[in-house]
C-alpha cells in the first residue's frame, strides 16, 4: 500500500513538470519532444525514496566483548533521511524504554550507523535498519554473529595433552 501511494505520488508529480516543462519547451524554446522525455526521465529519477546500496553487507561478525561500528547509510532524494533500527522486529531506542520497544544501553545510534559497545553473545541475531524521506521508506536486514572470545593460547605443546 505504501509503494502504490508512493508511485502515484510520483505519477502525478511527473505528469506536472511534464505538462509544465512541454508548454515551456515547445512555446519559448522550440525542443523536440525527445528533449522533453529526456527531462522528466531525469525529474523522475532525481526524486525517489531511500536505497541502501547493492553491495551492502548482510553479515557482521564480531568478537564477544569489542567494541563494532555498523554503517548502513542509504541514498534518496530529498536527502534528509530518517533512520531507524530494529533487533527482533522491536524498535532499538538507546537510553530509553517504551512499550514494545527495546532497550540496549550498549548501542549507539548515529543515523545509519550503529555502533555497539562490550558486545555479547546475547546480541546474535537479526537487525533491520529502514530509511525514510517523504518520498518513501526502504528496508535492509543484517544478521550479527557475536563469536566466543577465545581466552587461552594454543600451542603445539598444549595441543599434545590431548593425545
Amino acid at each position: 500500500m505504501v509503494d502504490d501511494v508512493h508511485i502515484s505520488t510520483s505519477f502525478i508529480i511527473c505528469v506536472s513538470i511534464f505538462l509544465l516543462v512541454s508548454k515551456i519547451c515547445k512555446e519559448k524554446l522550440n525542443c523536440s519532444n525527445l528533449l522533453i522525455q529526456l527531462i522528466l526521465i531525469y525529474v523522475y529519477l532525481v526524486i525517489d525514496k531511500p536505497v541502501f546500496p547493492a553491495d551492502a553487507a548482510k553479515q557482521y561478525d564480531i568478537t564477544e566483548f569489542q567494541q563494532g561500528s555498523i554503517n548502513l547509510t542509504a541514498s534518496g532524494n530529498p536527502g534528509k533521511l530518517k533512520y531507524t533500527w530494529f533487533r527482533h522486529s522491536q524498535k532499538i531506542i538507546p537510553g530509553s524504554r517504551r512499550r514494545r520497544d527495546i532497550e540496549i544501553s550498549h548501542f549507539k545510534q548515529d543515523g545509519g550507523v550503529l555502533e555497539i559497545e562490550n558486545i555479547t553473545r546475547e546480541d546474535t541475531g537479526t537487525y533491520i535498519i529502514m530509511a525514510s524521506n517523504t518520498e518513501g521508506s526502504t528496508n535492509h536486514t543484517i544478521v550479527i554473529n557475536v563469536q566466543c572470545k577465545l581466552t587461552g593460547v594454543l600451542t603445539p605443546a598444549s595441543l599434545e595433552y590431548f593425545n
